[in-house]
């Protein structure tokens, strides 16, 4: 007896006398496996089918109409091979049983034991190649279908592992519309498109599948029509994505505000976006004769081909793109390889140009800034000691000139005392300029009477005219509001400065000063000025220059004073303000500065002039002062002005902030703190008074008397907790009302 294979077995017969002849039969064979045994198809049907067993040995009766129809149902139903066991010999059964699914036949009572297992080894074999076939057909998704033509239906059983009855009933009617099409005499190849039934559109779920019609030897339909159906739908997800991505990236190439573009390892392009296009300077129609390589910079661009041609990573390289044009384009370049097989790789091209070009500025202003600093400090530090001298000289010659002096001595005086304004105003001219340009100034919006102003200044300019033959005269429009709002230092400072020019440029005829109204709108007004002289007049071709710092009139008979800051530092002033300045001059006749400002109409109060405001103090005059100075000079000048003013008043000088606090008392009416000094600066003795001990010391009015012009800028001086200052060198009558004024403010509190 040959060995057999282990296998299970199924038997399902209605007859136990028969069930188990058959299992004796199969023992006495040596049956090697597993034997189960159910009354009848239905049964087995009802329960859930084990898929373990690989043969069915199953009785179909005599009559089998109604075992045919369970025995479809069960073939359906299992991958085994089913093996029909009829009592009759009829073919037509046979074949009935064949057609219900069943893989073979045999007839009871005529087969021996023997006979039954070769039957068995046999049909385990096909079942493993059935097996084998159904695993292929899950896992291409591909099954067989035929189609009766004389019964007009289409048959799916082996098709229904991946179909649910909705989608074979609608593939059926599909693949009938297609087998008329397949007359051609070639295969014919049809896609269905199915849509699951979901309540939501979004939830709807497409399916797709392949049909595939056998060929026709003729143009008439055969009795049977063979073909197979395949679930394509996953290859077409899959298709739709990769069409999806590749459109993204269509999207992308094409929109990028990159240079994106496909080459060779050699530089010969395949294709380039737009903004590649753009970087290169070269046309679409002009990429089959380019060669991308050659823009390439030759400094950078060396040891990048380099890497290209090694197939190096390349990732944000700056390189300069040499366009068609001679222009450059800075550009951060990454290469990215299709595989270390392939010559072809990715360039993506980040245009920096503007970035460096930013970066350049930025840097540029950085260096602005840093030699705008460098400039203050060292125009601050040539002021300050450069006002530490003058202010020794001009106090000196104060001094001085107030003494029993011959008429020659007091010439030489006059001369040196001149001289020396004339330097501070050149210094002022210098600071003005400086800070201006710097945005250092801070513009003022306070009350202030514009026929005071305008009246002070002829008045000043008077003193300037006693040698020569000219008038200066003074319009203002009545229908100008007399109280205005605005700077009054700064309008006051451009209005002299362009008066002064036109008395210094006239030696005969006429000054007029005009203030006009140009318009009003609610609480604004447009306020018009003028100054016209008779004076020598400006070229055409200067009318500009002018302007510009440190430009001189010249003439040729004389060159005049001055720095050629004056006219600047006047339009910085009214351009910052808002309005502009422009001139109208012819030689020999003269010349006429216009500029206009918008002002604020004043609070309907009364303006107080220095002499009323003065009338209001109460004169108390102080007993005890202490001078914070290092300067022995200015010390001398300080302590001579005091004494003159107040013959009385108790001095006391401290050379530096430290021994300034070591000799403070709550006596003392006043502090003249210089800032600059050794051992202790004014700053660090100012804290440390106020934060001294003694109450009454904390309050002490503290006068900064310094040679920082800076100090007057906007309110600098409070934040460091001064009640006020005097700038050297100073004006005596300046120091004395400031010393009262304090003075006074103090006694009030007390």
């Amino acid at each position: 007896m040959k060995k057999r294979n282990t296998i299970d077995i199924l038997i399902i017969d209605e007859s136990a006398a028969d069930a188990r002849l058959l299992q004796i039969m199969l023992k006495d064979g040596s049956f090697v496996g597993n034997i189960t045994s159910s009354p009848n198809i239905q049964s087995v049907l009802n329960n859930q089918l084990e898929q373990s067993h690989q043969i069915i040995l199953v009785d179909i009766g005599l009559f089998p109409e109604s075992k045919l129809q369970q025995l479809l149902l069960l073939t359906q139903k299992t991958d085994a091979y089913t093996i029909a066991i009829s009592s009759s010999n009829d073919k037509k059964l046979n074949i009935d049983a064949l057609k219900a699914g069943a893989d073979d036949f045999m007839v009871k009572g005529r087969f021996s034991s023997e006979e039954l297992l070769d039957k068995i080894e046999f049909t385990l074999i096909k079942y493993q190649h059935k097996k084998q076939l159904h695993w292929a057909q899950r896992m291409s998704l591909l099954a067989p279908w035929s189609y009766n033509s004389s019964q007009k239906q289409v048959d799916l059983s082996q098709a229904l592992f991946f179909l649910n009855k909705a989608q074979a009933s609608y593939l059926a009617l599909e693949i009938e519309s297609a087998i008329s099409d397949a007359l051609t005499g070639k295969i014919c190849q049809k896609e269905i498109q199915y849509v699951l039934a979901g309540n939501d559109d979004v939830l709807k779920e497409k399916k797709y599948y392949l049909v595939t019609i056998e060929n026709f030897k003729d143009k008439a339909i055969p009795a049977v029509v063979k073909g197979t159906i395949q679930d394509i739908s996953e290859r077409k997800k899959a298709n739709e994505r990769l069409e999806e991505t590749h459109q993204k990236y269509m999207d992308i190439f094409a929109n990028s505000s990159d240079g994106i573009y496909l080459s060779t390892i050699l530089g010969l392009p395949k294709e380039c976006n737009k903004s590649g296009l753009e970087i290169f300077d070269i046309k679409d129609k002009d990429i089959p004769n380019s060669n991308l390589h050659h823009f390439f910079d030759k400094k950078n661009g060396h040891s990048v081909l380099i890497d290209i041609g090694h197939k190096k990573t390349i990732k944000n390289r700056e390189i300069e793109i040499i366009r068609k044009d001679g222009t450059i384009r800075n550009c951060l370049l990454s290469v990215v390889y299709f595989s270390n097989e392939s010559d072809m790789y990715t360039g993506i091209l980040r245009d920096i140009t503007e970035r460096k070009i930013a970066e350049k500025i930025k840097q540029t202003r950085i260096l602005e800034m840093e030699s705008n600093q460098l400039k203050e400090q060292f125009i601050a530090a040539i002021s300050h000691e450069m006002r530490t001298p003058m202010n020794a000289i001009i106090g000196l010659s104060n001094l001085l000139l107030d003494t029993t002096l011959n008429d020659e001595q007091r010439g030489y005086l006059k001369s040196i005392h001149h001289s020396s304004e004339q330097l501070l105003g050149i210094l002022n001219d210098i600071l003005d300029i400086s800070s201006l340009k710097n945005g250092q100034i801070v513009f003022e919006n306070k009350n202030f009477d514009i026929h005071d102003l305008l009246q002070n200044i002829v008045h000043n300019l008077s003193y300037k005219t006693p040698d020569k033959d000219v008038v200066i005269e003074l319009y203002i429009d009545p229908d100008l509001p007399k109280i205005l709002k605005g700077d009054k230092l700064r309008i006051n400072q451009i209005l002299y400065n362009l008066a002064g020019n036109a008395v210094k440029f006239t030696d005969k005829g006429s000054v007029k000063i005009n203030c006009n109204l140009l318009g009003q709108s609610g609480d604004t007004v447009l306020v018009k000025f003028s100054i016209a002289d008779t004076g020598i007049g400006i070229p055409k071709e200067k009318h500009d220059a002018i302007f510009e710092s440190f430009t001189r009139i010249k003439h040729k008979e004389r060159i005049f004073e001055g720095t050629g800051l004056g006219l600047a530092i006047s339009k910085n002033l009214i351009e910052q303000q808002g309005g502009k300045i422009w001139v109208t001059s012819k030689i020999g006749v003269g010349s006429t500065f216009f500029f206009d400002l918008v002002l604020e109409i004043g609070d309907n109060i009364q303006v107080q002039n220095k002499e009323e405001a003065n009338s209001n103090i109460v004169i108390v005059n102080p007993k005890r002062i202490m001078i914070v100075e290092d300067n022995k000079m200015n010390q001398l000048v300080a302590r001579k002005l005091l004494a003159k003013r107040w013959p009385e008043l108790d001095i006391i000088v401290a050379n530096n902030g430290q021994e300034a606090l070591d000799l403070v008392d709550e006596d003392f009416d006043v502090i003249l703190m210089d800032l600059y000094m050794p051992v202790m600066d004014g700053y660090a003795a100012t804290k440390a008074l106020r934060q001294h001990e003694n109450p009454n010391i904390q309050t002490l009015p503290i006068l900064a008397m310094t040679a920082d012009a800076q100090i007057q800028e906007g309110d600098k001086y409070l934040q460091y907790d001064l009640d006020g200052f005097i700038v050297k060198p100073f004006d005596p009558g300046l120091l004395y009302e400031k010393i009262l004024t304090h003075l006074n403010r103090t006694h009030e509190k007390r």
